[in-house]
């Protein structure tokens, strides 16, 4: 019975660990950015945003239609709540970045420094959307996959600033922390 109880408490160890390692890097990247000074932003997918014109363009590429067959829809701050079937259910989502499989955030300091992070469901998620995405795979053409990739989050920053170094040490954990 004891030798049960060590496996069954080392079996859930294991599970623990393997649970912690298979979340999204995206809260550790944004804790990075915080701790260096940036704020936050999150793309709405509406088009016209200067920022995420690169982001436009990808989402363009993948050619998706949505199409909504519910009976009530409101949305608030491209926030959609979505009220269906009897009785009625709420559910609440960013319809548009939920059938994409990937959120996209702004980092910026408020000094013309800004990063693009695309945080995907899952690294599978992101192969498809490279692979589906000829703009998404122009950005990060030649770059060490060290540079643009942290977990299951790719980092689009104009390769050719002064800041970019700065930039990816930020992204990939690297920097000393703004006082």
């Amino acid at each position: 019975m004891k030798r049960f109880k060590k496996l069954l408490v080392l079996f859930t160890f294991v599970l623990l660990i393997g649970a912690l390692t298979a979340c999204s890097s995206m809260n550790k990247i944004a804790k990075n950015f915080e701790d260096a000074g940036y704020n936050i932003y999150e793309h709405n997918y509406k088009d016209g945003v200067q920022l995420f014109s690169d982001i436009d363009i990808i989402v363009s590429e993948l050619n998706i239609t949505i199409e909504s067959t519910t009976m009530t829809t409101t949305t608030y701050n491209d926030i959609t709540t979505t009220m269906t079937g009897e009785p009625a259910t709420t559910t609440t989502e960013n319809v548009l970045a939920s059938v994409l499989g990937f959120n996209t955030y702004a980092f910026s300091n408020g000094d013309d420094i800004v990063g693009i992070i695309l945080e995907f469901k899952n690294e599978e998620k992101m192969q498809e959307v490279i692979a589906a995405s000829p703009h998404l795979a122009g950005l990060i053409a030649g770059l060490d996959e060290s540079e643009y990739k942290n977990g299951n989050c790719i980092l689009i920053v104009d390769t050719t600033a002064s800041y970019y170094d700065e930039v990816v040490a930020i992204f990939q954990g690297t920097s000393e922390a703004v006082e």
